[in-house]
């Protein structure tokens, strides 16, 4: 199986990384190497499956693949999964016991919900590296 793959934006001297989540089959985000060399790019993304992927642009902070991947694997199930009311509940309970101050609207749809649990734990992650 592929690791990851490493591509050109269109209009883009920068190769980007995008390494695929074995426990979902799809590539997560793609993130930036950095570099205009194209083997530079290819050690770069060899370096974060091994060390862990930078959680910002201080690439001295880094998250270790595996709970890369878990993350992922919440985010698609949950993009993926009715969710209810109690459901909603339950995950804006856990997220609240890690510190993530948010508010919701429970006459939202299922679908808002997901989209503010998403973003609230993209906000979560940057918010640690600060």
């Amino acid at each position: 199986m592929r690791r990851f793959c490493i591509f050109k934006r269109s209009g883009q001297r920068i190769f980007y990384a995008q390494i695929k989540n074995p426990e979902t089959g799809k590539y997560l985000p793609a993130r930036s190497t950095g570099t205009t060399d194209k083997s530079e790019a290819y050690m770069i993304a060899a370096n974060w499956i091994r060390d862990g992927v930078p959680t910002s642009k201080k690439l001295s902070v880094k998250r270790p693949l595996q709970e890369v991947y878990t993350l992922d694997s919440i985010i698609h199930v949950l993009g993926t999964t009715n969710i209810d009311t109690n459901d909603a509940l339950r995950i804006t309970s856990i997220l609240q016991d890690k510190g993530i101050q948010f508010s919701v609207d429970m006459r939202n749809s299922s679908a808002s919900i997901r989209r503010l649990v998403t973003v609230e734990n993209y906000v979560a992650v940057e918010s640690q590296v600060s």
